[in-house]
């Protein structure tokens, strides 16, 4: 009996190595959980957005557009792109445009806006000023990848001093339905961009232009790097708007005969002090010319403080030249961490 189980288990042995070869065990499924649609962790976008345009002959008008600006979501489950559009008659922009198209992409897992596509609202929060406009829906469809997303287009027309805001505010933050996002530095030199070339800013100067468009021509560049040269633009806008409203301003107190009246009497005490020589007289000409010279003094300065538009500049000036010694010191914080320490 011993033999008989001994030979049995040598048969099938045998018949294992005579048999065909196993077949390949699976490899196990993977466990790894495929990457979840989080909007709010893309990373900032990493540089401007060409300008198009576009020349109609038959119509005999330009477009400027700019398409594929991506805003920072903060909060919400939809990916938002933004195109900026803007026409004009003849085959050159020679005149401000009032109002400007916001065309806004959504792009989420499932449709987001289907419920408020008729009430939709772009809320914008620039320097904490609130701007609302409504959307209109325009279309909505899916994507045709592997991986199919929902797709909702809106178009806001905002008026054109809101788009230079967006472009130039210290903060620029955004609300579409659920999703709010903000602008960052690359999404602010874009939409400037986009208002230089419809004639709403000055380009910047060509110094600092040409060295802006070096440093990202060669890789990478800093948002905060970005961000100053952006503010700095700004402060010497804000500064020539200033100087020209302030000489706008005293042009306008030179043709005041009471503001002639006491320049001319200032000037004539001086000849006056000059002419007489030393002594009591001469101290009391020369008291009379210093209230004289105070007096041209505190009208100037009473007109300039009370020019509207002038005071406006003034603060706005002010604002961004606050804002630019935050970026600096947030700029020298980052690379120099142990010194704020």
């Amino acid at each position: 009996m011993r033999v008989l189980i001994l030979i049995a288990v040598a048969s099938v042995a045998v018949v294992a190595r005579a048999g065909p070869p196993p077949l390949t065990t699976p490899a196990p499924a993977s466990t790894t959980p495929a990457p979840q649609w989080n909007p709010t962790a893309d990373p900032p976008q990493a540089e401007p957005v060409a300008i198009e345009r576009e020349y109609d002959r038959f119509q005999d008008k330009t477009t400027i557009k700019m398409e594929g600006i991506r805003p920072s979501v903060t909060k919400g489950e939809s990916r938002l792109f933004i195109n900026v559009t803007s026409s004009c008659d003849g085959t050159t922009v020679t005149v401000k445009p009032q109002k400007v198209a916001i065309n806004l992409l959504a792009v989420s897992e499932d449709f987001q806006y289907a419920d408020l596509k008729d009430s939709l609202q772009l809320i914008l929060l620039i320097n904490n000023n609130r701007v609302r406009v409504p959307a209109r829906f325009m279309k909505a469809g899916t994507s045709k990848d592997r991986s199919p997303r929902a797709l909702e287009s809106f178009v806001a027309i905002i008026d054109a001093d809101v788009l230079l805001q967006m472009a130039t505010g210290r903060t620029v933050e955004g609300q579409l339905g659920s999703t709010e996002f903000k602008l960052g530095p690359m999404e602010q030199l874009s939409l400037r961009k986009f208002a230089e070339a419809v004639k709403l800013v000055d380009p910047m100067p060509k110094g600092a232009a040409a060295a802006m468009e070096s440093a990202i021509s060669t890789g990478p560049v800093r948002a905060d790097a970005v961000a100053i040269h952006l503010a700095q633009a700004r402060i010497d806008e804000l500064q020539e708007k200033v100087d020209r409203l302030t000489a706008m301003c005293l042009g306008k107190l030179e043709q005041s005969k009471d503001y002639v009246a006491a320049c001319d009497a200032a000037t004539d005490l001086e000849a006056q002090k000059d002419k007489t020589p030393a002594g009591p007289q001469r101290a009391n000409i020369s008291q009379q010319w210093l209230e004289a010279r105070a007096k041209v003094a505190l009208t100037r300065s009473s007109a300039l403080l009370e020019d509207g538009d002038l005071a406006a500049a003034r603060r706005e000036l002010s604002d961004a030249q606050a804002n630019m010694r935050s970026l600096q010191h947030a700029f020298e914080r980052s690379r120099h961490p142990s010194a704020s320490r």
